[in-house]
């Protein structure tokens, strides 16, 4: 017994890993389809929620996994605040992008949510093990690392709008996480990821006019181009779908938000390994040993979660075995 619930904790922070691996991927899929630059930003985050979440849905009814009676347990206000959640999040990170680049954007909304969790769990009273908090900071130092010379100088309005909205989009990021949290106690992590992402998907389609000029000519030009339509269908079910399975099932068996919200640090050194081999991108020293330090933080933060999960009662789902079963 106590080796399985040595075996969920490794599990969860390695599922939060594996799903900041494939979200890392979607940068460098961007660059490597030179029409997608074309496309909307607000668009790309439309097609992902809009396509992966009935994706999962299906997948789940063709297996049988009960996804509809999920739904009721769940409840419209949980999916509700699921969605609202991802909308601002994609909405703030794309604007985000725009006003302040992509490496510091990646590195203020990986380096903020767990920032946030840790402050609030503090607040609460609660105070994260020593281990969770040395891999925390040894992650933060290694994306200020990656991240240095990357912050805009001077104190225009831009960079100031920027910085609200990486701000923003954190907030929204842990607010999406402590729903996934609730939902997944209720029901399975699959479901939680499918339910959550159609809901997102739905409340895309009714803010994306406001977002974007004349959408429908946007989507038609991006159907009638094979490039960006294959871009669509990968950026739809792998760095979504299936990295939100991965994330829900994580962090349904992390101890705390915080502590997978820190897993999910990992990304940028992942981004940056896809770079140099895909893109042909070069890393400066800085850039090198701040991705060493982050793979360090993630082995602590490992370890750390396989011995402190020995002490918890592993989580169950109604119906599920005493093992929790993936996905």
């Amino acid at each position: 017994m106590q080796r399985d619930k040595a075996v969920t904790g490794r599990l969860g922070t390695a599922l939060i890993i594996l799903a900041a691996g494939l979200w890392a991927t979607v940068g460098v899929s961007v660059k490597l389809v030179p029409d997608a630059g074309a496309l909307p930003p607000e668009m790309l985050g439309l097609v992902r929620t809009l396509f992966a979440g009935p994706l999962i849905l299906m997948f789940c009814a063709l297996t049988g996994l009960g996804v509809l009676a999920g739904a009721r347990s769940v409840g419209l206000r949980r999916l509700t605040q699921f969605a609202l959640a991802g909308l601002v999040f994609q909405i703030c990170l794309f604007r985000s992008f725009e006003a302040l680049g992509v490496t510091l954007t990646v590195a203020l909304t990986v380096c903020l949510p767990p920032l946030i969790a840790t402050l609030r769990a503090h607040l609460r009273g609660t105070r994260p093990s020593p281990a969770a908090a040395a891999a925390l900071a040894l992650a933060l130092l290694g994306l200020g690392l990656c991240s240095a010379g990357q912050v805009p100088q001077g104190g225009d309005a831009r960079s100031a709008a920027g910085l609200g909205l990486a701000l923003t989009a954190s907030v929204a990021f842990v607010w999406m996480t402590d729903v996934a949290r609730a939902m997944a106690q209720i029901v399975k992590p699959i479901a939680v990821a499918g339910l959550g992402l159609t809901a997102t998907g739905v409340l895309f389609c009714v803010a994306v006019p406001l977002l974007v000029a004349d959408p429908l000519a946007v989507a038609t030009q991006a159907a009638g181009n094979w490039q960006v339509s294959g871009l669509v269908v990968y950026l739809a079910v792998v760095p979504t779908a299936l990295a939100y399975i991965c994330y829900c099932a994580g962090i349904a068996r992390c101890r705390s938000t915080a502590v997978g919200l820190t897993a999910s640090m990992i990304e940028p050194a992942i981004a940056a390994l896809f770079a140099v081999l895909l893109l042909g991108e070069h890393l400066t020293r800085n850039e090198i040993a701040g991705c060493l330090m982050m793979a360090a933080a993630m082995v602590i933060l490992v370890l750390s979660e396989s011995r402190l999960a020995s002490r918890a009662a592993p989580r169950r789902w109604p119906g599920a075995s005493a093992k929790p079963a993936f996905p």
